[in-house]
């Protein structure tokens, strides 16, 4: 009998195996992780007929070649990217059927940062705190808590879920303009600076990552009177400013305490925005108005 399986036949720039993360756990230092833009896995999960949280490839940038090597429906959405099933084109936000050893290519992103691929066999993976999302950085859940690699086999349960469909798609958007709430420390910058974060485009630095981004942009200053920081909680979406007066954002995979001032902070509602930014990336921030949080 022929194993369910996929065979990692090249793994993109940066695969994971992620779902929705691990909850409750950052006050033990152990961050959430989970799919970078939600959105887009649950797009991908209802075009597969599983769960929203099931278990999805996140490719970030180029995306991987897979084969299956029995009957696997499957689906990708989240950034704008090329697919092919067998050589033939096939459509994104779509539910689609691969006939055992088939191959699935998906190519570069054209715009945003990252894609899901979802299935309706539900992927087999290393859980830790009760999520199988992939935490590179301290190499816990997913497929040996790193990155797919070539020639990796990723074993699956059986065909399930309520048959392949269609979504719409997403938009992704360049710039982005992100919607920002004051952090706890927004005080300590001076005037100038408080009225730059809004006012200025920001520039995604070339080491973004899950982590975070440092933003290129005219620098802030904090107040002459500021004192020394001490480690504080750190979450997601948190606008960071180190003594080098460049913007610190976190993100998905960011550590659960820092030591810079928390400039300010990311809307819950845009948070998912935060997944598709890739180095280069322009950014505008906005104060959120009362109806926005």
């Amino acid at each position: 009998m022929i194993r369910a399986e996929i065979q990692i036949i090249r793994p993109g720039l940066q695969t994971t195996i992620q779902d929705f993360g691990r909850a409750g756990l950052r006050h033990q230092g152990v961050p959430a992780s989970g799919a970078a833009d939600p959105r887009a896995m649950i797009n991908a999960n209802r075009c597969a007929g599983v769960d929203d949280g099931a278990a999805v490839f996140e490719f970030t940038l180029s995306g991987p070649t897979l084969r299956v090597t029995v009957d696997t429906g499957f689906a990708v959405a989240g950034a704008p990217c090329e697919i092919k099933l067998n050589g033939r084109h096939v459509s994104a936000f779509k539910g689609h059927l691969a006939k055992a050893g088939s191959l699935i290519e998906i190519g570069r992103i054209t715009q945003g940062a990252r894609g899901y691929v979802a299935f309706d066999r539900a992927i087999a993976a290393r859980e830790f705190g009760g999520s199988k999302s992939t935490h590179i950085y301290s190499g816990i859940g997913g497929h040996k808590g790193r990155a797919l690699e070539k020639h990796d086999r990723i074993a699956l349960g059986p065909r399930g879920g309520g048959g392949l469909s269609r979504e719409d798609a997403l938009r992704i958007l360049t710039p982005q303009i992100l919607r920002i709430v004051p952090g706890p420390e927004f005080d300590r910058l001076t005037k100038a600076s408080q009225d730059l974060l809004t006012r200025n485009k920001f520039i995604a630095g070339p080491q973004t990552d899950r982590m975070g981004t440092r933003l290129m942009g005219d620098k802030l200053s904090l107040k002459s009177t500021t004192k020394q920081m001490v480690s504080s909680a750190l979450l997601p979406g948190t606008l960071q400013l180190p003594a080098g007066g460049q913007i610190v954002l976190s993100l998905v995979d960011s550590h659960c305490t820092g030591g810079y001032v928390r400039a300010a902070r990311i809307i819950r509602r845009d948070l998912p925005l935060t997944g598709q930014i890739k180095p280069g990336a322009p950014i505008w921030f906005r104060w959120a108005r009362e109806r926005d949080v």
